[in-house]
């Protein structure tokens, strides 16, 4: 796992308890090394950065992703976030707005699709 991610997060959460062994990597790269090389046997990696990052690689091709995500909450912050002053609902309203237009104008869905393929990135 990634050092510092939330993937790590949840796999010492979740997974250590239960008898993995949860290894941690200061890069991906690493992480991507050892997957090929034997010395790991899988790993929990955003299902973007994974097919690009190691599947789509001459080196990723005899591994697949699993079809079942993950259901990361409570402390791994499940989705993404944006920062904002404490208070500062002008802004919040603004960017709320923005993301239900795009959302419910089918652009998320499209870009998604563009830049991802059939990995679903998309806002719920």
């Amino acid at each position: 796992m990634l050092q510092g991610s939330i993937q790590e997060s949840y796999a010492q959460a979740h997974w250590a308890p239960k008898g993995v062994d949860v290894v941690s990597y200061q890069d991906q790269n690493q992480v991507y090394l050892d997957l090929s090389s034997g010395r790991l046997d899988g790993t929990l990696v955003l299902a973007p950065a994974g097919q690009t990052g190691f599947l789509d690689r001459p080196d990723g091709k005899d591994f697949a992703s699993s079809v079942t995500p993950c259901a990361m909450t409570k402390s791994s912050a499940a989705g993404h976030r944006f920062g904002l002053r404490k208070g500062d609902t002008a802004n919040k309203q603004k960017l709320d707005a923005a993301i239900a237009k795009i959302k419910q104008e089918g652009v998320i869905q499209q870009l998604s699709k563009k830049y991802f393929g059939d990995i679903d990135v998309t806002v719920k």
